[in-house]
């Protein structure tokens, strides 16, 4: 069974065997030269994925970019505008050198989702003329820099569950080039120490007080900062071209600006910085957003961050766990718990049980993959030095870290998505599985 857990037609083939059409493959543990794009036989760069699809003039293909990071070139050719979409497949980092560019100052149309772009000096710096249409989703920018400017030609931009860190976003020239299936808004963005320039509206947006928020369109479109709202904004707000101190500073002005946005801080339970974006329950963003999502995606969550915690240590083979689970052939035994004391913190260990069969091969299950039907998962709570367990059963997956996404999904839960991964710092553990043995061993 291959690596991967998305890009597979599971309507057609459960097993997961059968890729999506118009799909190609990168893997970390790919080959350029031997590989061939597919599922089973992924390319190691996504500089091969480009070549390929530049060369045979290829239009609206997926590239699917297995866990690990990247260092692209500069993103060019044919495969750069023409509608290419690329899916992080686990955590996938972009890499940039602080002196390189993704893309350059040519056309581009295409699509980003699930990834994190990170350390790049201009991840686009586009001045001049030639359309750019591109389209983030589910992604986080770190360190870089982003310019869009728009020459004689038209750009869009369209930013959807962002996460910006450390960053300069410029897209204020934009002009609404809607012909590329690109969103008219920015949604549910999150900004720590950030600047971002637009023209466009911004819905369920969140800027720290690190931030600076600018508003400079001079396109005329209708579709403008104008029309933004349900926001959190404890930063300074530019406004055609005049600079507020703040959100209220800028609403005794403009009176109809940002209905149903607040200046309240966002109660984070962490530090953003260090990619922790639960919040408090009574945060302001709790079902504030448009149709009462949670603005800036943020959900609420357990406090994870521990700086002390140590890393477990399992090349030392350490066994936390001296029990025993037993199940009677041909039917399922139960839910079964077990609690214990490993007498330190750690950061998100890694459970493993052996002995634990496929129910249907009746071998170690290899596959912990999210789309085997048979992938092992198990329940927990766990607790710090003070004893005090979570209160509520998470499920997560065997040989994995025991972590939570950025909205406090964890690893077996639906929704889960690799990005802004949390630790879990725990001392005591409880486990809870449901054993079984199904098998016929009559033969």
């Amino acid at each position: 069974m291959n690596e991967f857990s998305i890009g597979k037609d599971l309507d057609t083939d459960p097993s997961g065997a059968t890729p999506l059409g118009n799909h190609f493959f990168v893997s970390k543990s790919g080959n350029d030269l031997t590989g061939d794009g597919s599922m089973d036989n992924p390319w190691l760069t996504l500089d091969r994925a480009w070549s390929f699809i530049s060369i045979n003039l290829l239009r609206n293909q997926t590239v699917i970019i297995g866990e690990g990071e990247y260092t692209p070139s500069q993103m060019s050719g044919h495969a750069s505008n023409v509608g290419t979409r690329h899916i992080g497949d686990g955590e996938v980092i972009f890499k940039g050198d602080q002196l390189s560019s993704l893309g350059g100052t040519q056309q581009y149309w295409t699509f980003f989702e699930s990834i994190v772009f990170d350390n790049w000096d201009y991840l686009f710096n586009k001045t001049g003329n030639g359309n750019i249409n591109c389209s983030f989703q589910n992604c986080e920018f770190r360190n870089l820099k982003m310019t869009l400017r728009k020459g004689t030609s038209s750009n869009n931009l369209s930013f959807t569950n962002l996460k910006i860190i450390n960053s300069i976003i410029d897209c204020s020239d934009e002009s609404f080039n809607l012909s590329q299936n690109i969103e008219k808004v920015h949604k549910d963005i999150l900004s720590i120490n950030s600047t971002f320039a637009s023209g466009k509206a911004i819905i369920n947006g969140y800027f720290d007080s690190g931030s600076k928020l600018i508003e400079n369109n001079q396109d005329g479109n209708f579709n403008t900062f104008d029309n933004s709202s349900h926001c959190i904004i404890e930063c300074p707000i530019t406004y055609q071209s005049d600079t507020y101190s703040d959100l209220s500073a800028l609403k005794s002005a403009f009176p109809n600006l940002l209905p149903f946005s607040t200046s309240s801080p966002i109660l984070f339970k962490g530090d953003p910085n260090k990619r922790e974006f639960v919040v408090h329950s009574n945060s302001p963003a709790i079902g504030q957003g448009i149709g009462g999502s949670n603005i800036a995606n943020v959900s609420e969550g357990i406090l994870l961050n521990e700086s002390t915690a140590p890393e477990p240590d399992l090349s030392i083979g350490q066994d936390w766990v001296n029990s025993e689970m037993k199940v009677s052939n041909g039917y399922q035994e139960g839910r079964t718990e077990y609690t214990f004391d490993i007498g330190f913190l750690v950061k998100s260990p890694i459970v493993r049980l052996n002995a634990i069969l496929d129910f249907m091969n009746n071998v170690p299950d290899s596959d912990n993959s999210k789309v085997n039907p048979n992938r092992l998962e198990f329940e927990a709570q766990w607790a710090g030095n003070d004893g005090v367990f979570n209160g509520s059963w998470r499920t997560f997956r065997y040989g994995t870290k025991m972590q939570l996404d950025g909205t406090g999904r964890s690893t077996g839960e639906s929704g889960f998505l690799p990005i802004g991964l949390q630790d879990i710092v725990l001392r005591s553990i409880k486990i809870a599985l449901v054993v079984r043995n199904d098998f016929d061993d009559s033969f």
